[in-house]
């Protein structure tokens, strides 16, 4: 069947028996035409059910390819990240909540990092919060006024305990992580249980939550 396509720019797939086209296959030094026997698709399927059904062989793989070529990995995470930031920001936070003791231990090891992300993230905050018509009388009248909280209707309370889950807290409608501005229509003030279970793209609580609360 090879033989018949030499020439044409097309081959046959000895695992899906189909004719396609050459740039359809990886090169292959070791076999006659230069091309492997697989297509593309075929041989990604392949890697994909390999690494399924071996996923202790494929993390050892995966971690002995990265530590001889690291500059390719740093390459590749980074271009993963411009397309699309978000995506890899919830991988983070998934790996946080799922290792907590791993991201304890690392924050331990690495204090100089942690400290220039939490440098870069109260800039940002006030940078949004620049732009504002807020001011300290205003935010004392809102406080005067928000005893229950909005969402569950719980009482809310004054307390200097920061993970108080009756505390009262002020939260942003719309983000500021995703564009809210720091202004009065976007402003109001939550329990913290609320507040500190709000998904970070700005939706309120699940029905289902707020009666478990």
């Amino acid at each position: 069947m090879d033989a018949l396509c030499l020439g044409l720019g097309m081959k046959f797939c000895s695992k899906c028996n189909t004719k396609k086209n050459e740039t359809d296959f990886h090169k292959c030094k070791n076999s006659k035409d230069g091309l492997t026997y697989y297509c593309k698709e075929c041989n990604s399927k392949s890697a994909r059910d390999w690494a399924k059904n071996n996923p202790e062989k494929n993390r050892a793989k995966t971690k002995k390819y990265y530590q001889k070529h690291p500059e390719y990995w740093k390459e590749n995470w980074k271009k993963q990240y411009e397309k699309d930031p978000e995506i890899n920001r919830q991988r983070c936070r998934n790996w946080k909540k799922n290792n907590p003791e791993q991201h304890r231990q690392w924050a331990i090891d690495n204090p100089e990092k942690v400290r220039a992300s939490r440098r870069k993230y109260f800039h940002k905050r006030r940078l949004m919060e620049k732009d504002t018509d807020i001011d300290v009388e205003y935010l004392i009248y809102l406080q005067e006024q928000s005893e229950f909280c909005p969402l569950c209707g719980k009482k809310m309370i004054n307390t200097d305990y920061p993970y108080h889950p009756d505390q009262r807290q002020l939260d942003h409608i719309i983000p500021l992580s995703i564009g809210g501005k720091h202004l009065k229509n976007n402003i109001r003030y939550l329990c913290g249980s609320c507040n500190n279970h709000r998904p970070r793209k700005g939706q309120d609580l699940k029905p289902e939550y707020l009666m478990k609360n």
